[in-house]
C-alpha cells in the first residue's frame, strides 16, 4: 500500500507500468502530481503533454515510489 504523504514539493516519483516501463513524474502539492500523457493516460500518444494529475491516478493501483538523485 502506498503511503503518499511521504512525498514532498517537488520529489520525482515514478511507478512501473504493466508494460514493464517506468512512468515517471513530479509531485507538486495535496497529492497532485505534474505527468506527460494524454487524458487516458497513455504516455505513447502523439496528443500527450504536462498536465496535472491526482497521485492516485498517477499511481494507477501501482506502488510509487520516490527518486533519490
Amino acid at each position: 500500500m502506498n503511503c503518499f504523504n511521504y512525498f514532498r514539493y517537488g520529489d520525482v516519483i515514478r511507478t512501473k507500468r504493466e508494460l514493464g516501463y517506468y512512468h515517471y513524474g513530479i509531485y507538486e502539492k495535496d497529492h497532485k502530481v505534474y505527468e506527460y500523457s494524454n487524458n487516458n493516460g497513455i504516455e505513447t500518444s502523439f496528443k500527450a503533454n504536462i498536465h496535472i494529475t491526482t497521485i492516485w491516478d498517477f499511481a494507477s493501483k501501482d506502488k510509487v515510489e520516490r527518486i533519490v538523485f
